[in-house]
């Protein structure tokens, strides 16, 4: 222990000192606060690796989640598929005639609509401006 030199209480904290000396009681406090040695000894002293049954339910998990997947995905495609447009609707004239024909298809379009009561004419008008902007361009 550290005391400042000429301290009033120097004797005093050698006598307590010296009296945990002949108690035993510094020996005790060392041994309480000493650092132990570490047990590098190891925790299994057998391993077996790993195997097919040990790991099944692993397997078996994602298999099982596998299936599923595949049978939403096929539900999602088949049974929630969006319904087929009318045959005069497929834009199938922009990649075999040309803008100009793509319009007039358009047009001839919207006056279907038009007949069957939809109220999308905006957006006919809209498609049939880009394709005139597209067709000036080229």
């Amino acid at each position: 222990m550290g005391v400042a030199k000429n301290s009033p209480y120097f004797p005093f904290m050698n006598y307590v000192i010296w009296k945990m000396r002949e108690n035993g009681d510094i020996q005790l406090l060392r041994h309480k606060y000493e650092k132990k040695p570490p047990n590098c000894d190891p925790i299994y002293t057998t391993v077996s690796p790993l195997s097919f049954t040990k790991l099944a339910t692993v397997f078996m998990i994602a298999s099982v989640g596998g299936i599923l997947s595949l049978l939403i995905c096929f539900l999602e495609t088949v049974l929630f598929s969006p319904p087929e447009k009318p045959a005069d609707l497929k834009n199938e004239s922009i990649n075999n005639n040309g803008l100009g024909e793509a319009i007039n298809d358009v047009k001839m379009a919207s006056s279907q609509l038009d007949h069957a009561g939809y109220t999308d004419k905006l957006v006919i008008e809209a498609l049939i401006y880009k394709l005139k902007t597209l067709e000036s361009k080229l």
